[in-house]
C-alpha cells in the first residue's frame, strides 16, 4: 500500500509565512501556529499530492530554545500522527541540526519502503542530498513552499523536487497567526488588524450579501476566474463593503483572503444550481 510522510522544516514556516503576513521578517517566538488546521491543511497536501496514499505521519523539525519546548512544539509533541525532532537554537538564534534530521529521516524512511511519497516544506538547498537520496529508492518528492517560494526557496531543491506547490496568503492566514502590531500598516490610516473572530463573522456576512443577489451567468464568471481573484466590477464593491463594514481600510493579504473566500463560496454556490437544475431536468432521476 503507497504511504506518504510530510517533512516540515519549522523555521522555513515561521520565517516565510509571517514575512509573507507581515511583509518583514518576525521573531519565531512571537509567533503562533493553529496546529490542529495546519495538520489537517498539511494532510490535504499529502493525500492530493500523493493520489491519495495513506498518510504515514507528520514529521516536525525544530529548534529547541534555551533546553525548553515552546508552546507550539509541546502541543505538536502531543498530536497525533506527528513526530517532533528538535535541533537547537543557537545564541543568534540560527537552528542547528535540523537539515541532517530531515535528511536522516528521509533516507532511513526510503530505504525501508516505509514511504512512496514525500511532501516536504522547506527551502533550503542543504536538505537537497535527502531528496536525491530517496528519489534512488524510487521516493517521489513533493516540495510545497510559500509565496513567493522562487524567492525564499532553494533553485536547486526547487529543481530536483518531482512537484512543485505554493501556499498563498489566505493559506497562510489560515495557519500562522502573526501579533497584529507586526502586520502589514495600512500607510493612509496606520490601522493594524488581524483576521481574528470580527474579520471572519464581517466578511462572511459581505460574501453571503453580495452571493444572494448573483445569478448563474455570474457564478460562472468569477468560477473562471483566475484562482484567488475574482472580476473588477464585483471586486471593487465588495472590498467598499467590507471596508464600510469593519470601519477600515483593509490590509493586503486581508484583500486577498477576501478575494480567495469570496470565489470559493460562488464556486460552492454554482456547484449546488448546477445540481439541483439537473435534478429538475431529469425528475426519474434518484
Amino acid at each position: 500500500m503507497s504511504s506518504v510522510a510530510v517533512f516540515v522544516d519549522a523555521g522555513y514556516l515561521y520565517k516565510a509565512g509571517a514575512h509573507l503576513i507581515a511583509g518583514r521578517p518576525q521573531s519565531q517566538s512571537e509567533c503562533r501556529l493553529l496546529i490542529r488546521p495546519l495538520l489537517d491543511k498539511l494532510r490535504q497536501v499529502a493525500l492530493a499530492r500523493s493520489d491519495g496514499a495513506r498518510l504515514l505521519r507528520t514529521y516536525w523539525y525544530d529548534g529547541l530554545l534555551r533546553g525548553a519546548m515552546s508552546p507550539d512544539q509541546r502541543e505538536l509533541a502531543f498530536s497525533d500522527d506527528v513526530k517532533l525532532r528538535l535541533g537547537i537554537v543557537n545564541t543568534r538564534g540560527e537552528q542547528k541540526g535540523v537539515d541532517s534530521l530531515i535528511v536522516m529521516d528521509f533516507v532511513e524512511l526510503a530505504r525501508n519502503g516505509a514511504i512512496t511519497d514525500a511532501v516536504l516544506v522547506s527551502g533550503d538547498e542543504d536538505v537537497r542530498i535527502g531528496v536525491q537520496l530517496a528519489q534512488s529508492f524510487g521516493v517521489r518528492v513533493h516540495l510545497q513552499g510559500i509565496e513567493p517560494s522562487r524567492s525564499n526557496q532553494s533553485d536547486l531543491l526547487i529543481q530536483e523536487a518531482d512537484t512543485v506547490g505554493e501556499w498563498c496568503v489566505s493559506d497562510v492566514a489560515e495557519v500562522l497567526v502573526v501579533p497584529s502590531h507586526a502586520r502589514r500598516v495600512v500607510t493612509d490610516t496606520s490601522v493594524e488588524s488581524e483576521p481574528g473572530d470580527d474579520f471572519a463573522t464581517t466578511i462572511n456576512k459581505v460574501i453571503g450579501n453580495r452571493l444572494a443577489r448573483c445569478g448563474p451567468s455570474e457564478l460562472r464568471e468569477i468560477e473562471s476566474a483566475q484562482p484567488g481573484r475574482i472580476p473588477k466590477d464585483i471586486h471593487g464593491p465588495l472590498l467598499g463593503a467590507a471596508r464600510e463594514q469593519l470601519g477600515r481600510n483593509l490590509e493586503h493579504f486581508e484583500r486577498e483572503l477576501l478575494n480567495a473566500k469570496f470565489r470559493e463560496k460562488a464556486v460552492e454556490m454554482l456547484s449546488s444550481v448546477d445540481s439541483s437544475n439537473h435534478r429538475d431536468a431529469h425528475p426519474n432521476n434518484p
